[in-house]
């Protein structure tokens, strides 16, 4: 059986710190004692990349050598043309939002808007895709499935999720809803994060991936897409009553600080009172540096690219 404990000490991250209240809360750190771009090279792959659809990934990672050149220059620049435009589009969303969005939606302080350039304060924000892509690695390597992708139209109506990771086992009828962040500035990340859960549990971004799940059935793991239909799970309230456990996990990656100060800022966070079936913890991953990693999940990626064609 996999317990919550395991998605906060795994072969992917370490367990260092936890405080319990009515939530968990944890400090974890990154199990790279290999070095950064050894870590990266073993959760950045193709079938958990959050734009690529699942069936497309599984092709990619285990039969790519078979297809035809014409096949494999079509696949690869499908996942191109979704980087490029979603980054694109991210940026340009950004350049436009006003500053009371800026300091609403990420945590940004009046003067750090107010000094500091719109492609600065995207730089300290973006890459938030690596973070979703480690904590599905996480959730595979302890037996669940990728239930949907967050395709590059995620910005737009098309959009097949909400939730950042949302994975699923069968046999032991659990689903993680996950929620990340990758920001320099920690203590900004727990806060967007904090946000995002209290929205899963208490508001309705839950309702709206159940109703995505349904309009997107052909796009769903079929093992997914089965339960929807012969389980007739239409709306939240159908999926809660079929799982036996929910687990809500937000995910933060950010720069260290001072630990007794990273404490206090986890201590500050309310905990979220909710359905007896859900688990909720939100777990803190200190990194040397957040550019750092990002760089070297770009450079992984490029890597790739080259390795395939």
């Amino acid at each position: 059986m996999v317990n919550i404990s395991d998605i906060y000490n795994n072969g992917y991250i370490i367990f260092k710190k936890k405080l319990e209240h009515i939530n968990v809360k944890v400090v974890s750190v990154l199990n790279d004692k290999n070095g950064v771009d050894e870590f990266v090279n073993s959760f950045l792959m193709w079938k958990t990349f959050p734009y690529v659809n699942s069936e497309y990934g599984e092709l990619i990672d285990n039969n790519f050598n078979k297809l035809s050149k014409k096949l494999k220059k079509e696949l690869i620049s499908i996942i191109d043309k979704y980087l490029f435009d979603i980054e694109g589009h991210l940026k340009d969303l950004f350049e436009k939002a006003s500053k009371e969005e800026l300091i609403d939606n990420f945590g940004f302080s009046n003067e750090e808007v107010d000094k500091k350039s719109r492609p600065e304060l995207y730089k300290s924000v973006g890459g938030g895709y690596f973070c979703e892509m480690l904590l599905c690695n996480i959730l595979i390597s302890l037996g669940y499935e990728k239930i949907i992708s967050k395709l590059y139209l995620n910005i737009g109506t098309l959009s097949p999720t909400g939730i950042d990771v949302v994975s699923f086992n069968k046999h032991e009828k659990t689903i993680v809803l996950g929620e990340c962040k990758i920001y320099k500035n920690i203590k900004m990340a727990l806060d967007s994060c904090f946000k995002d859960m209290y929205d899963i549990l208490l508001s309705d971004k839950f309702d709206r991936e159940v109703m995505e799940w349904n309009a997107k059935l052909s796009m769903l793991n079929n093992n997914f897409s089965d339960l929807i239909v012969n389980e007739d799970m239409s709306n939240k309230k159908d999926v809660i009553n079929f799982f036996d456990k929910i687990i809500c996990v937000g995910f933060v990656l950010g720069n260290k600080i001072d630990e007794n100060d990273l404490i206090k800022k986890l201590d500050s966070i309310p905990s979220i009172i909710c359905d007896d079936k859900f688990e909720v913890v939100l777990i803190c991953v200190p990194t040397n540096d957040k550019d750092t990693l990002v760089e070297s999940c770009h450079k992984r990626l490029a890597e790739m690219r080259r390795e395939y064609e």
